[in-house]
């Protein structure tokens, strides 16, 4: 009895090993440092000011800390182009509805996308690093990293690409206006394309 007792510990021992060993196996990775050693403040909370947009991008895990770090910024601009254009469709959503103008005439989903097609376009370099932060993990073929980028842009540049954008959305109304039969839907237009020119706001505020 006694042992039929230390056979069944000995494989209940030996199946914890093996447990663990697959588990470690499965992972293939193991915290080793970062970079800096303090994980900075930005990371978690990241700074907000008027004059300045704050984003932080994060990388996949990369063999390289060059391809993580690229990932990493990549993911900036993204967010950078995704809040914009969530933005710009919330907004012309709300500006349609108020002067009853369809989806055709004024379109929310063709105008979300094509602000982030003009700010991808024309924020690569205005959009600048900041500040990074590594995390180091090992694995089975060598070392791997995950990367943190503070990228910070002026307000006040991409209000620009904004405004130049409205102005193009105004002029298009005001056209669409003109070729309008029905004098209500025209008065409609018209105002439409009075508020974009007046009283949008680029901010977003």
């Amino acid at each position: 009895m006694k042992t039929i007792l230390k056979i069944s510990l000995l494989v209940f021992v030996v199946n914890l090993i093996f447990c663990f060993a697959g588990a470690e196996n499965a992972i293939g990775q193991k915290y080793i440092r970062t970079i800096p050693t303090e994980r900075p403040d930005w990371v978690d909370n990241p700074p907000h000011s008027n004059e300045e947009l704050v984003f932080v991008g994060v990388s996949k895990r990369f063999s390289t800390q060059t391809d993580a770090r690229n990932q990493a910024q990549e993911d900036g601009r993204k967010q950078l182009c995704d809040y914009y254009g969530t933005s710009m469709v919330n907004e012309v959503e709300r500006i349609s509805g108020t002067f009853g103008l369809s989806h055709e005439t004024f379109s929310p989903q063709i105008a979300g996308l094509e602000i982030e097609k003009r700010i991808a376009q024309n924020t690569v370099q205005a959009l600048k690093a900041k500040s990074f932060y590594t995390e180091v993990y090992e694995e089975n073929a060598g070392e791997a990293y995950i990367v943190y980028v503070l990228m910070v842009i002026d307000k006040g540049f991409v209000t620009k690409i904004i405004d130049n954008y409205i102005k193009e959305i105004a002029d298009d109304l005001r056209r669409k206006a003109a070729a309008e039969k029905d004098a209500e839907m025209r008065k409609q237009i018209e105002e439409a394309s009075k508020y974009l020119r007046n009283d949008f706001n680029s901010n977003f505020d």
